[in-house]
């Protein structure tokens, strides 16, 4: 029961969200996927000093967790470049990968459940998603999810 009720809280929210935040548990993510698959996965995070409460951060986390199996699963995709971003206004989450590109029945589908999912976890925090295939091919996924519920960093020891 014990081990159940561990298992359930890690699937709620992982624990590597609190231990390291979110840039290092999305490094850490996006290089398991490189090390499990071969594929040739960058991660850029463009900001330094931003620290996200618990809801945006495991909705971003599962966001990505969802967008990298879709890329394993269904791209034939050689690379995958994953972007974090803070503005003023948002925090965005890009998953890019050039692969064999997503198709608008796929974008549309009501039972493409794992788009469902990605498009709920922002509506839950008042983001968007985008899914694209962009002139080059590939797919690229976009949360941008606004700033509410962002505490800085800064002061912090």
């Amino acid at each position: 029961l014990v081990d159940s009720v561990r298992d359930l809280s890690a699937r709620l929210r992982p624990a590597v969200l609190d231990d390291i935040g979110l840039d290092a548990a999305i490094e850490w993510q996006t290089r398991e996927l490189a090390r499990r698959t071969g594929l040739n996965v960058e991660f850029v995070c463009h900001y330094d000093s931003l620290d996200l409460d618990g809801d945006h951060a495991t909705a971003l986390f599962r966001i990505l967790q969802e967008s990298l199996t879709n890329v394993v699963r269904h791209a034939n995709a050689t690379h995958v470049k994953t972007t974090l971003d803070s503005g003023e206004q948002d925090v965005v989450l890009a998953v890019a990968d050039d692969g064999d590109g997503i198709t608008d029945a796929a974008i549309d589908s009501p039972k493409s459940w794992g788009l469902l999912g990605i498009r709920e976890r922002a509506a839950m925090l008042n983001g968007e998603v985008t899914f694209r295939r962009p002139p080059g091919g590939g797919t690229v996924v976009e949360a941008v999810i606004p700033r509410f519920g962002l505490r800085s960093r800064q002061g912090q020891g």
